[in-house]
């Protein structure tokens, strides 16, 4: 009967059956890439970060602590920064999050750029924590 009524749609099936399955694959490839796993909570309250496993220990936060920026090299308009939780003798600790700024404007990179630092700013205030390392520098 569908082929007598649209036989167009009736023959090309195939290619209406490869579009809803490319883009429920699409669906499904941006569910994973966005995907994020916790490892470490911060407890603003209690001025500790604790891992998200129960296996580990808290770890309270002190004057030796700090909280920096790790920008990694830029790659064609993006920038992939880590925000570390750092001990003034241990080093890095923990990394809080990643954070990856896209732009193929250098001007809006480097809105970005400062509002992360702003960002980190404020995080070290309110934990009443040093921050430690350099501000990100603006793309030329």
């Amino acid at each position: 009967m569908l082929f007598v009524l649209q036989p167009s749609i009736a023959t090309a099936w195939w290619g209406i059956a490869l579009v809803v399955g490319s883009a429920m694959g699409m669906c499904w490839w941006q569910l994973r890439r966005f995907a994020y796993r916790v490892r470490w909570v911060l407890d603003m309250s209690l001025r500790t970060l604790q891992p998200a496993q129960a296996a580990g220990q808290a770890i309270p936060l002190e004057p030796a602590h700090s909280i920096g920026i790790m920008p990694g090299p830029p790659d064609h308009g993006s920038l992939s920064c880590d925000v570390e939780f750092r001990h003034r003798t241990a080093g890095p600790i923990a990394t809080l999050f990643a954070v990856e700024l896209q732009s193929s404007d250098t001007e809006t990179l480097s809105m970005q750029m400062g509002t992360l630092d702003r960002c980190v700013d404020e995080l070290a205030a309110r934990l009443a924590i040093r921050r430690s390392g350099g501000r990100l520098t603006p793309v030329q």
